[in-house]
């Protein structure tokens, strides 16, 4: 029998983009949400994080997903 993955978690982490320093290095701001729906389909996701990051006031540079899943055989 074939292993199988079952999807348990996703979190989803919106990178931000803030402006530079006085030294003209990035500023970037993190922010994460955790309780995604795990079956969430990948353009929902992005567009939510644009939507976030329009409300933060940053500009939207890395949207990030993590998954946790079982493997089962």
């Amino acid at each position: 029998m074939a292993a199988t993955e079952l999807v348990t978690k996703r979190t989803l982490a919106v990178m931000l983009f803030e402006g530079k320093d006085s030294e003209g290095k990035d500023i970037f701001r993190s922010q994460s949400f955790s309780n995604i729906k795990y079956d969430a389909d990948i353009q929902s996701l992005y567009d939510a994080a644009a939507a976030i990051a329009s409300l933060c006031g940053g500009t939207l540079s890395r949207v990030e997903t993590a998954v946790t899943s079982h493997i089962m055989n």
